[in-house]
């Protein structure tokens, strides 16, 4: 069973968002390899400190070289991000690479975490490129045919980060959430496979599909 089939991403902008820890790096991380053992580039751009991301990443593929190959993995400061994609984008050959950020919530929560709550310019600037990154993604998937994932953290609220105005942006919406004995479940909640629900359990052997 394979996740790229049974979620069916539309080109455009498909949004990952779920409470911190639900699993959707991992989900995040599932997709780029399925995609680049399918025979697509995939340029992989993890906005946390420490490269988590990536090295789930890279644990995933472990013994897969061709795959490996066709992944670009970034750790981007979230405040570059932006200048970051534009210039990999116009430098890589060949067709066009599917692109994933993990995460982009991280352009806003990372000013929410430094600056004053009242510090209402701060936040609203970071809260302006999160959306300018979104549609940047959304404008290339649309015009180049190709998948583009952003996964976002959750409020308090249980809504994404940037709430409406990111999910305006996005042709499908998937939810990732924690449920009995350590699994999760991927649900769509807009795009072509809408309603479809899967679980998965993370082990020592990565994720596996249940």
């Amino acid at each position: 069973m394979v996740l790229l089939d049974l979620l069916k991403l539309a080109p455009g902008l498909t949004l990952i968002h779920g409470p911190p820890e639900a699993g959707k790096t991992t989900v995040a991380t599932m997709l780029a390899r399925e995609m680049a053992a399918h025979g697509r580039e995939v340029i992989y751009f993890d906005t946390s400190p420490a490269g988590e991301g990536v090295s789930r990443l890279y644990s995933t593929i472990v013994g897969a070289e061709l795959a490996a190959e066709r992944i670009k993995a970034v750790v981007a400061p979230p405040n570059r991000l932006r200048r970051l994609i534009i210039p990999i984008l116009a430098r890589f050959g060949g067709a066009p690479p599917d692109l994933i950020v993990d995460e982009l919530s991280a352009i806003f929560l990372s000013i929410a975490a430094t600056t004053p709550a009242d510090d209402v310019k701060a936040r609203s600037r970071a809260y302006r490129e999160m959306l300018a990154v979104a549609a940047l993604m959304r404008a290339y998937g649309e015009g180049n045919s190709v998948t583009c994932i952003a996964a976002v953290d959750d409020t308090t609220e249980g809504l994404p980060v940037g709430g409406r105005a990111l999910t305006a942006l996005t042709s499908s919406s998937i939810a990732v959430v924690r449920s009995e004995r350590g699994v999760r479940k991927i649900v769509v909640e807009q795009g072509p496979s809408e309603g479809v629900e899967v679980e998965f359990r993370v082990t020592e052997w990565g994720p596996t599909l249940l």
